[in-house]
């Protein structure tokens, strides 16, 4: 995967690499595709020329100007908030490279990628600072037209597959098809009352019973306090691993 750069990174990159003449030709053709960028050029008096500058910053080694506004740099797995931000961040990319979101699942660790998305705008968001703004929101879409063919007679076949597959005790199919069912529509799919049993809070605990009951019988010495603490600083990774 090609990770995203910012563009003073990519110049100093490329005047380690190759020189200060890499760096005029990188900014010349980024300009082209940018031509309403905040660079311009300025005399640095370290690089002794006129040089390609970011918000009074030279682009070749670095240094600011006076007055220049030194903005922090982001990076790879920062926080983004605004779309200053994301100018930054994507300021070197050109007008054909493709957007995706990825969203993960904290709980399960399992990755979805929002493509393709369309754009909604809403305005007059009020921040708590009294600050009006407007908002941004990427949406997904269908990757493609939906099947509308009728799948009842498809399902039905199924459930009399199932039927025979555990009359013989085989859950297999069953087993995969679930997990192919987001993680909620499952948890309402049981009993209302059973619904907590199924928060993080509760999934931890019981991994951690399971942790228990694997090192630990009726006969030996059950985990004290100091042994619970330690077993709270692991991740469910962690604890996964020990059984």
């Amino acid at each position: 995967m090609k990770k995203l750069k910012h563009i003073t990174v990519i110049c100093k990159e490329l005047y380690e690499a190759e020189g200060a003449s890499a760096v005029y030709d990188f900014v010349r053709n980024y300009l082209k595709r940018q031509p309403n960028s905040d660079i311009d050029y300025k005399d640095c008096t370290p690089c002794e020329a006129n040089t390609p500058q970011l918000n009074g910053v030279c682009l070749i080694c670095g240094t600011p100007s006076d007055g220049a506004i030194l903005i922090p740099v982001p990076s790879i797995g920062d926080k983004l908030d605004t779309m200053g931000q994301l100018r930054d961040v994507t300021s070197h990319l050109q007008d054909n490279d493709q957007i995706c979101i990825e969203t993960i699942d904290l709980d399960t660790g399992d990755v979805q990628d929002l493509y393709p998305m369309y754009v909604d705008v809403i305005d007059g968001i009020e921040l708590t600072n009294g600050e009006t703004v407007s908002e941004i929101r990427f949406c997904q879409m269908p990757n493609s037209e939906p099947d509308d063919r009728d799948v009842q007679p498809i399902v039905d076949a199924v459930i009399e597959q199932l039927k025979d597959d555990m009359s013989k005790g085989d859950y297999t199919v069953l087993d995969e098809l679930l997990k192919f069912i987001p993680r909620q529509l499952l948890i309402n799919s049981l009993p209302e009352e059973d619904w907590q049993n199924f928060t993080a809070e509760a999934m931890r605990e019981t991994l951690i019973n399971k942790v228990f009951q694997k090192y630990y019988s009726d006969d030996e010495p059950k985990y004290d306090g100091k042994n619970r603490a330690y077993l709270d600083t692991l991740s469910n990774d962690e604890l996964e691993m020990k059984l």
